[in-house]
């Protein structure tokens, strides 16, 4: 069985991950599957691969089957496919021909714009969630705070002491229902990143 290695990276342009993947197989370690900034790699002789990266939202396996075969006619392997992972992932041997899998700039940023759309799908379900969450008053933020009855009166030693103790669990409070706000906070400044290359990526002259 051959030796496999996890790497976890985040990058915001298709063509550095593409540089970075080819520069693992070209050091013997060829991409297995990538999930969110996850990596997993086997070992095995050193090729020279060109990789491509791709982004769709496919969701029937008939549609996955018809995009997969169309590269692979056109002598690019997919990497671990599945339905509904958004980024997909191909390698061809560099002496093979066709380098790419985009026929004009335009389908190339294209991909970018479909990165952005999808994440902003993603955020979608936490709207009302939260809007019920606010409207039952389940989530109330007086909720986030110290809960000791006459915290705030007490003084010296016993302040101290009933601070100290009740802390943790504030930011414990806080922090589940902050968690989900930040992921989406994180998200929105991935959509703008992503959004702002597929502009460059249009008005590039190359």
């Amino acid at each position: 069985m051959a030796a496999q290695i996890s790497q976890i990276k985040i990058f915001v342009r298709f063509e550095k991950e593409e540089a970075w993947l080819e520069s693992m197989s070209a050091s013997g370690w060829h991409l297995v599957s990538a999930n969110y900034g996850i990596y997993r790699f086997a070992g095995g002789q050193p090729e020279k691969r060109v990789y491509k990266i791709d982004c769709r939202n496919i969701t029937k396996q008939a549609d996955l089957v018809d995009y997969i075969s169309l590269f692979f006619d056109s002598g690019w392997t997919s990497i671990n496919p599945k339905k509904n992972v958004g980024n997909y992932y191909f390698y061809s041997l560099a002496d093979q021909p066709g380098k790419d899998i985009f026929s004009d700039k335009a389908s190339r940023a294209g991909r970018y714009l479909r990165y952005a759309q999808l994440t902003g799908m993603s955020l979608i379900p936490m709207i009302p969630l939260y809007g019920a969450l606010f409207a039952t008053g389940v989530f109330k933020i007086g909720n986030w705070g110290y809960l000791t009855p006459g915290l705030w009166q007490m003084t010296g030693a016993e302040f101290i002491r009933h601070f100290l103790f009740e802390t943790p669990f504030v930011v414990l409070r806080a922090m589940g229902w902050m968690l989900p706000l930040l992921i989406a906070f994180a998200c929105l400044i991935f959509i703008y990143r992503y959004y702002r290359v597929y502009r460059q990526e249009l008005e590039r002259k190359v």
